[in-house]
């Protein structure tokens, strides 16, 4: 994967001290405001370019890799110009309103179509014939999917000048890979590797949708693309003095009805509008356990896991709080929030090394003034299997550590990928598209048919299957039923 480093750390870090969307939305992801009160996007579509080898083509004058953007900072770039960012892309067009990148007629083999957090519904629509070289869409928790819709010819990857054709980086959102009815897609890839991956999502179920009805083999490896695996936890930079560590706050002192001997606590956050805009408040409701060693509390990991949302997060409105088994505890004195000093709320992410002698290590990733560092930090279990104290360890060596791929933190990080070298998309042929029954008509009968097996009042073959599928949004409902009895009359033609 390569994603800019720059883009992954900053966003790491961003990431650990902001709350996250516990869903994957439609359109880019909106701004988030950063501790220091600056509004950051992560949604972007850019195009690298890169040398004859995949490799990315590095433009030392600007310090900057060769790319050409289409959406980035919330500002869409339409327009093309010389090399750099903010340029625009000859042959892509990109609308925000449908959250849609039109291409048309594009030649660019020698390219890495590449798009971060930009939500369900974003859709590559493909006019004429199009080439491109690589794309690469991630999801980081709030949804990366891709549709590939239009009447026209995708190839990607022709010159197998890179390992895949298409990467999906899931990162625990519902990210999805579909191909509309009419679109035909030609896809690449190196010998002995899969055409297309999928990554960091939990089941292949729903992440490939082909609507032709074409039900190409989905093989499960658990870390094919990694080389290393994560561990959560909470950083010290000091065993013996835990104030000295900036992710120690203060959160508002909660009980649980149904846990009243429990430490509970809330912490009070705002997201960020796409207008710039503050959102209304919510509540991060969290389990604590003190710990006499560092007299400190850290989050109960197992416990918002188990209750919260797919980031293992409990978020409540002020309404849904005051409806729930949590109640704010409020000083009988001065009747303000009671709070509760001095806990660890941010997790972070820890990669496993171990060094010449076998012993483990975790290495964290930094970023400030415009420069990455690592640094290496020694680990103490306070919790469950993933729940640790990291304190920095100078007396190690970051660079002559390995990585340490025998330990498995995150049972979920699979790759999903469509095995072979090459793969074929071809468009359902229209005469197909509604004759359910398969009598050579589409009439009323084959509403019928659609509306029994949306019930599961009849089972349907693969065949029938894709043949109901109407409009091609991979579902089987009263929306294909409609556009058959459309389609009988004479109001609606395919």
């Amino acid at each position: 994967m390569k994603k800019i480093i720059a883009m992954l750390l900053s966003v790491v870090l961003l990431l650990s001290a902001i709350p996250i969307f516990a869903f994957a939305g439609n359109g880019p992801m909106g701004a988030w405001e950063t501790p220091s009160g600056d509004s950051v996007y992560l949604a972007y579509i850019t195009f690298y370019e890169t040398d004859e080898t995949g490799e990315w083509i590095w433009d030392s004058e600007n310090s900057a890799y060769v790319h050409y953007d289409v959406f980035r900072d919330d500002t869409v770039y339409n327009t093309p110009g010389e090399q750099g960012g903010y340029q625009g892309m000859e042959g892509a067009v990109y609308d925000r309103e449908s959250n849609t990148l039109t291409i048309t007629n594009l030649a660019a083999e020698n390219m890495v179509l590449e798009a971060n957090v930009m939500g369900d519904d974003f859709t590559l629509h493909v006019v004429g014939n199009c080439t491109i070289g690589k794309i690469l869409v991630f999801g980081y928790g709030y949804g990366g999917s891709l549709h590939i819709t239009g009447d026209g010819t995708l190839t990607v990857n022709p010159n197998r000048i890179y390992e895949n054709a298409i990467c999906l980086y899931a990162e625990q959102s519902d990210s999805a890979l579909t191909f509309g009815r009419d679109v035909t897609v030609n896809l690449y890839a190196t010998e002995d590797v899969a055409t297309i991956i999928m990554t960091a999502r939990d089941t292949a179920d729903t992440a490939f949708t082909f609507a032709n009805g074409a039900k190409p083999t989905v093989t499960k490896e658990q870390g094919s693309s990694s080389s290393f695996k994560y561990i959560t936890g909470y950083e010290l930079e000091d065993p013996d003095d835990s104030s000295t560590s900036w992710r120690s706050t203060s959160v508002i002192k909660v009980v649980c009805n149904e846990d009243p001997d429990g430490i509970y606590g809330a912490k009070e956050s705002r997201r960020v509008n796409d207008d710039g805009s503050l959102g209304d408040a919510f509540y991060r409701i969290m389990k604590l356990n003190y710990v006499e060693k560092y007299d400190a509390y850290f989050m109960d990991t197992a416990y918002s896991e188990a209750n919260g949302n797919s980031w293992g997060d409990i978020e409540m409105t002020p309404e849904e709080l005051d409806a729930s088994s949590y109640s704010i505890v409020y000083d009988d004195d001065t009747g303000s929030e009671a709070t509760i000093d001095n806990v660890y709320i941010y997790d972070s992410s820890v990669a496993l090394y171990m060094d010449a002698d076998g012993n483990r290590y975790g290495v964290i990733s930094s970023w400030s003034n415009g420069e990455a560092t690592q640094y290496a930090v020694t680990m103490e279990q306070i919790g469950d299997t993933t729940d640790y104290i990291f304190v920095r360890d100078p007396s190690v060596d970051v660079s002559t550590l390995t990585p340490d791929i025998d330990v498995v933190v995150y049972d979920d990080l699979f790759d999903y990928v469509l095995t072979g070298t090459e793969f074929r998309y071809v468009p359902k042929t229209v005469e197909d598209v509604g004759d359910v029954s398969g009598d050579g008509k589409i009439n009323a009968v084959d509403a019928r048919w659609v509306l029994q097996a949306a019930s599961d009042a009849r089972a349907l073959t693969e065949a029938q299957s894709a043949a109901a599928d109407v409009n091609g949004d991979g579902k089987i409902n009263a929306v294909d039923a409609r556009w058959i009895l459309q389609i009988a009359s004479g109001a609606r033609v395919l």
